[in-house]
């Protein structure tokens, strides 16, 4: 099983969704992984402020990185 980190520097809804993030992922296969929307993204954390809805899209945008998805 893989481990899953990251670094951030930003505001609190980006480094609490990282670290949500991060946490969902271990343990995902790569088809569970390429499933993963803002929306639950948003979820895991327990909701985003209109204004740091941004941190779920950001969490999103990385893992399709990762994957090479686009």
């Amino acid at each position: 099983m893989a481990e899953a980190r990251y670094q951030i520097r930003g505001c609190t809804a980006s480094i609490a969704a990282g670290s949500a993030l991060t946490e969902w992922m271990t343990g995902k296969s790569r088809a569970e992984l390429a499933e993963l929307t803002p929306a639950a993204m948003e979820e895991l954390v327990g909701g985003l402020e209109a204004a740091s809805k941004h941190a779920a899209v950001l969490c999103v945008d990385g893992v399709r990185k990762l994957l090479g998805v686009k």
